[in-house]
């Protein structure tokens, strides 16, 4: 199992786990945290290989987190294979105020 950390800011998602290896990655578990003071909206995508986060590939769609709130994704398992990505971007007040912190299994 693996941890990866990544600090969200506002504008482009970033990626926050790319599947790797000759099968792809798996997820256990995903937090998002809000580490701020302010309301905040998050936002994730997951993005085939070769293609770019918008409207066509969100899974998460403006879920307000409340200041200091974590946001836990453990039901859902989602399958990265080799290049998909898992990307995610936030807005509201302050650039790098959600980390999110994936669990994955590369398969």
């Amino acid at each position: 199992m693996a941890i990866q950390n990544t600090v969200l800011s506002t504008g482009v998602a970033a990626n926050v786990l790319v599947g790797g290896g000759n099968l792809g990655t798996a997820t256990t578990t995903i937090y998002f945290c809000n580490k701020t003071v302010n309301i905040l909206t998050l936002n994730v995508y997951a993005v085939m290989n070769g293609f770019v986060a918008n409207g066509n590939n969100i899974v998460y769609s403006n879920v307000s987190m409340t200041a200091g709130e974590t946001l836990v994704l453990d039901v859902e398992k989602i399958f990265l294979g080799p290049g998909d990505m898992l990307q995610a971007n936030c807005s509201g007040s302050g650039t790098n105020s959600v980390i999110a912190t994936v669990s994955s299994i590369g398969l």
